[in-house]
């Protein structure tokens, strides 16, 4: 069963750390609010999240620690039929500006950060978490699905050069427009899917079918770092916002990440589109195992045996790409800011947008408490918090968590999150 359980861990042994779909992580919020008498920002975003519909975060935890499952951890996963996970790590550090005219153009600016970016997703079926967890046996004579599996793992780090501009209209408000454009090196990707595939045990377990019928796609196997370049590629971001300052009110739309990677430096493809059968190894003297009963059995010709094809020819792959809008209404004499937005990441196996209502209450012009609420993305109802700060009037905080309660109830809790946001402004107008 090595195999079947291969396909699964796969996805969680690259796990870093944690990313949230609510906080700015480009600060372009920044970017249209930017400080009345301050031309300039310097600051360092970061997010981290993992979540999902089914597997709680105690279990992904230890999972991920590698410490002992027992088995009243394995029940605590309330599986589904189809079940998902996502995890995101994105940090940047970044400088923007603006002019008042630049090149003839008129309260325009820009913007460069430096950003490191770490994505995984997957979907399983409860088949496959069963046979993983427990073993085949309770598929004895019967079929375990493993089809629609899917598992994505990529890590790239990449330069961001964007310019923007503010255009006002006296009598509502403003609105600004920023166009960002993205080198990217990619330092790791790993693609693997199955369509239609099961797993047959025998009664007693004499063999195992697998029928198998999907394909892998990975960038070189040797273990990569921040200097590693396995791909290039680039990709645009798009940020607009419009200030209603008669009916203090805000609309923002963000896409982001809108291109792809060429995966090039010994990039390894697999595919498969066969059954095989397994009938183990035939042992005569359980106290005379030798080395030799297994001399047939190895990683390549498992390998060579599941899967039909395989070549090194290059492949591109899109990026998850990231779509944002929220309304934000400016209450009780700029006291309260209540935002009602939706986010969703194409193709990275979401099975619905993440809703979410952020109400921000300032107790004074330099400090603010958040109560974040969102529904969606890869797992249920959840409830985070944040503090906004601000000290000698230019150093700029914003520090919290979309889901208190994963951190200190990760058996009834599927998600946890962080997020840090620090900028400093600078230069007169």
């Amino acid at each position: 069963m090595k195999i079947v359980k291969w396909l699964f861990v796969f996805q969680i042994v690259y796990l870093p750390t944690l990313f949230s779909q609510v906080n700015d992580v480009y600060s372009y919020s920044q970017l249209h609010l930017q400080q009345a008498n301050n031309k300039s920002i310097i600051g360092f975003n970061s997010d981290l999240y993992l979540s999902s519909n089914s597997v709680n975060t105690k279990f992904i935890n230890a999972f991920y620690s590698n410490l002992y499952i027992t088995d009243d951890l394995k029940n605590s996963v309330k599986l589904k039929d189809e079940n998902y996970f996502g995890f995101k790590s994105q940090s940047n550090i970044y400088y923007s500006t603006i002019y008042d005219t630049v090149l003839g153009v008129a309260n325009a600016g820009y913007k460069i950060s430096l950003n490191d970016y770490s994505f995984t997703n997957t979907k399983f079926s409860k088949d496959l978490f069963n046979l993983v967890m427990y073993g085949n046996k309770m598929y004895e004579n019967k079929t375990a699905d493993i089809s629609n599996l899917e598992i994505n793992y990529l890590k790239f780090q990449s330069i961001e050069f964007g310019v923007f501009k503010h255009f006002a209209q006296p009598k509502n408000g403003y609105h600004t427009l920023f166009f960002g454009f993205n080198f990217i090196k990619g330092q790791d990707y790993q693609f693997l899917y199955l369509n239609k595939s099961s797993l047959y045990t025998a009664p007693y377990g004499e063999f195992v079918d697998v029928e198998l019928n999907g394909a892998y796609f990975g960038a070189d196997s040797v273990k990569t770092n921040y200097t590693s370049v396995e791909g290039l590629g680039a990709s645009l971001n798009f940020y607009w916002a419009y200030e209603d300052v008669l009916h203090k009110s805000r609309l923002e739309i963000s896409f982001t990440e809108l291109g792809l990677v060429s995966w090039y430096k010994n990039p390894i493809n697999y595919y498969a589109d066969t059954t095989a059968h397994f009938e183990g190894v035939e042992i005569n003297d359980i106290f005379n195992i030798t080395k030799q009963s297994y001399s047939e059995i190895s990683k390549d010709s498992i390998i060579n045996e599941v899967f039909s094809e395989k070549n090194n020819k290059t492949f591109n792959k899109s990026l998850p790409k990231q779509f944002n809008i929220s309304v934000t209404k400016i209450l009780f004499n700029n006291k309260l800011n209540s935002a009602l937005g939706l986010g969703y990441i194409f193709n990275a196996n979401q099975f619905m947008p993440a809703i979410y209502l952020n109400n921000k209450y300032f107790f004074s012009p330099n400090f603010a408490l958040s109560l974040i609420t969102t529904y969606g993305g890869y797992s249920n109802f959840r409830v985070g918090a944040g503090v906004d700060f601000k000290i000698f009037k230019r150093f700029n905080g914003f520090l919290g968590s979309t889901n208190i309660m994963g951190f200190f109830k990760s058996e009834n809790s599927y998600s946890q999150a962080a997020f840090v946001n620090f900028y400093y402004t600078f230069g007169e107008k």
